[in-house]
């Protein structure tokens, strides 16, 4: 994989490298994986966007897997920007993979989250959301708002 990024890279084929993060991988991995995959894809030098994570989890569950991986993603240097995958309870693709209840409410991980980017970083927070849940007041950090599309996702991108 390296090698062949690499190449790409040397004929300005590729730009960046994207990897999937969704909770059948992450509910299990390991941070020491984690970051033994994240420096090998670093070594091509280019930019890492992490795409489609989530976690599954009562609100302890969730909340813990956050608290320990998310991190290891936003701290790494050479990631670039990461997109929280369905965030809405009952429009996600897995079940208690959502950080916002039907209800409006945020789980335990979502306000741990905005609270860590907040205190750590400068962020843009750019929302997709579907039409009927247009709820602006959930984030208070820097934010874009883009409504009307067919998926959820949050994009946090780091300047």
């Amino acid at each position: 994989m390296e090698s062949s990024a690499i190449r790409l890279k040397s004929r300005g084929l590729i730009d960046g490298i994207g990897i999937q993060c969704h909770q059948f991988n992450m509910d299990t991995v390991s941070v020491s994986t984690m970051n033994t995959i994240l420096g090998i894809l670093a070594a091509t030098g280019l930019p890492i966007y992490v795409s489609e994570l989530d976690m599954t989890g009562d609100d302890a569950t969730q909340l813990a897997r956050y608290q320990q991986k998310f991190p290891v993603l936003w701290e790494h240097s050479a990631v670039k920007g990461v997109t929280l995958w369905g965030y809405i309870e009952g429009q996600t693709w897995k079940p208690n993979t959502h950080l916002i209840r039907r209800n409006g409410t945020e789980r335990p991980a979502l306000q741990w989250l905005r609270t860590y980017l907040s205190t750590h970083y400068t962020t843009t927070l750019m929302l997709k959301l579907a039409p009927e849940f247009n709820r602006r007041q959930h984030f208070s950090f820097s934010l874009a708002l883009l409504v009307g599309c067919q998926t959820t996702c949050i994009n946090l991108r780091k300047y």
